[in-house]
């Protein structure tokens, strides 16, 4: 029988509907094969993981997490979701979009450690003609005892840092939509720079983040002035767009720890070999890796705002220190605030040497690290056909 024109593009649209759905279907059936849910790990927070033993490590940090969060930002935390991907499979098969809309205010796709050594093999391979240098390649594939569980615990203190940020933002600026590529940007919070990281570092159990960076150059540092009033330096995304997405050099005491060693993520330097991020020279560290400016910036900030902020609860107590966060809620010039509250000293040049003091004689565990390429979980470089 010959169908009328409406009729036929009736079946038509039927047609590519459908085509649309069974498209959609396979995403659907991979994300429901690859993960599994694991509900409140702790309360508000979910994990997605294959399995049960990709999870666990992270229990008592999250739960110890949120905790330290609560005592300051109230017990309404921003619930949110993980993603465990334990291999490069998984990643793809996940949508940050269409997890946020199953109700959750943040989503962090995260790569383990050798789903991280898979994709830094293939941003290697499609950068350098497609081989990766026999000794790279040996020691992706065969590290040490003392280096996978070095790797395994950076792994774990990362996914709770960037947890801790995501929930400040999302919980003090819950009209904001979320997106895991803007997870460090400070801006996004009500609260000044220096206190967004200096909270993310106290719930991750401080005292805080580049403890050994900033002892080694303590005269070096920002004006304790500066950091309470200053913007969190920049530092520019790899030429791929997007901060999530860029293979890192990360440096990182061997042992692991979540708050000693310095530690810095930046994007892979282009084929020609010049590290950094952006403007600025910078000077020559570990591994002859040169740290731009930029970056040495940006690790002298974090280091001094979350130790400052320890220093805070250390001599102040918790209580005076919530008052503080409390209104810097309703006035982001911490120098006003301060003068406000009775925490500290009025004299912020005693308050910084009282400070610097206190910084000296923190431990900062574990040996310096050497540079580690690592890759964040957004995109994966196509290797070269």
């Amino acid at each position: 029988m010959k169908m009328n024109a409406p009729a036929r593009w009736i079946a038509v649209a039927v047609m590519m509907i459908s085509a649309a759905s069974a498209s959609a279907q396979p995403q659907t059936d991979n994300f429901t094969k690859n993960f599994k849910k694991f509900k409140d790990i702790s309360i508000g927070v979910d994990f997605y993981a294959g399995s049960k033993s990709d999870v666990i490590p992270f229990e008592k940090l999250v739960a110890e997490a949120r905790r330290r969060l609560s005592v300051f930002l109230g017990n309404d935390l921003a619930s949110g979701a993980v993603v465990i991907c334990s291999t490069l499979e998984q990643k793809d098969s996940v949508s940050e979009a269409k997890l946020l809309r199953r109700g959750y205010r943040w989503v962090l796709i995260e790569l383990t450690a050798e789903a991280n050594a898979q994709q830094v093999r293939a941003r290697i391979r499609a950068e350098s003609g497609g081989q990766v240098p026999a000794a790279v390649s040996q020691r992706f594939q065969n590290p040490s005892p003392e280096m996978k569980a070095a790797g395994d615990a950076r792994f774990v203190s990362s996914v709770v840092q960037r947890m801790a940020y995501a929930t400040i933002m999302t919980t003090l600026a819950p009209d904001r939509p979320f997106r895991a590529s803007r997870v460090d940007d400070m801006a996004r919070s009500p609260l000044p720079d220096w206190l967004d990281v200096g909270l993310a570092s106290y719930a991750v159990g401080g005292p805080g983040f580049n403890l050994r960076f900033l002892k080694e150059r303590i005269e070096e540092a920002f004006p304790l002035e500066d950091v309470l009033t200053m913007s969190r330096p920049f530092v520019a995304p790899g030429t791929g767009g997007g901060s999530g997405g860029q293979a890192s050099f990360v440096q990182a005491s061997p042992d692991g720890a979540g708050g000693g060693g310095a530690r810095v993520e930046m994007p892979s330097p282009p084929a020609g070999g010049q590290a950094g991020a952006g403007g600025g020279g910078g000077r020559q560290r570990g591994g002859g890796m040169n740290l731009s400016k930029d970056v040495q910036d940006r690790m002298m900030f974090d280091a001094e705002a979350s130790t400052f902020f320890s220093y805070l609860v250390a001599k102040a107590g918790v209580e005076k220190t919530r008052g503080i966060v409390s209104l810097s809620l309703e006035n982001k010039d911490s120098l006003d605030v301060l003068g406000r509250s009775d925490a500290l000293d009025k004299d912020l040049e005693k308050v910084e040497q009282d400070w610097q003091a206190w910084v000296k004689q923190q431990q900062a565990d574990g040996p310096p690290g050497n540079i580690r390429m690592i890759s964040g979980p957004d995109r994966t470089p196509a290797p070269q056909q």
